[in-house]
């Protein structure tokens, strides 16, 4: 833990792979402090904490998923871009931060998944654009 903190505290993109190495890790404190650091880099943290979205590891990917809907306005780009994926599951992860960000520019966007052929995908597309007009 005290290590990873360490990571996050030199801010030099060259330890955000290490950091996002981290999110997997067994202990919850470690992945926090991951979580913390990597939200501390902002945007320009952003290509890899999106790839880290696809990553095989559920921890790996609900920290990726919790640090995209912190980072908000920013992150939404790119999440739009993984709603495009082949992968179901990417594209309902996506659609849940799109709806958590709340914001408008991604309104069309998840509207188009509301065509998808998985019903899973439909369903959370159509839960986020309902969480988008609410706001």
């Amino acid at each position: 833990q005290s290590g990873v903190r360490s990571l996050g505290g030199i801010r030099d993109l060259n330890t955000v792979s290490h950091l996002v190495g981290a999110l997997a890790d067994a202990d919850p404190e470690v992945r926090n402090a991951a979580i913390a650091a990597l939200s501390g880099f902002g945007k320009s943290a952003l290509p890899e904490i999106t790839a880290a979205f696809e990553n095989a590891d559920l921890r790996v990917r609900e920290g990726a998923m919790e640090i995209l809907a912190g980072m908000g306005e920013p992150a939404i780009p790119s999440l739009v871009v993984y709603l495009k994926s082949e992968d179901p599951s990417v594209k309902k992860r996506a659609a849940v931060i799109l709806g958590e960000i709340g914001s408008f520019e991604a309104h069309e966007p998840l509207t188009d998944l509301l065509h998808d052929s998985d019903p899973s995908v439909r369903r959370e597309a159509f839960e986020a654009i309902e969480q988008i007009t609410r706001r």
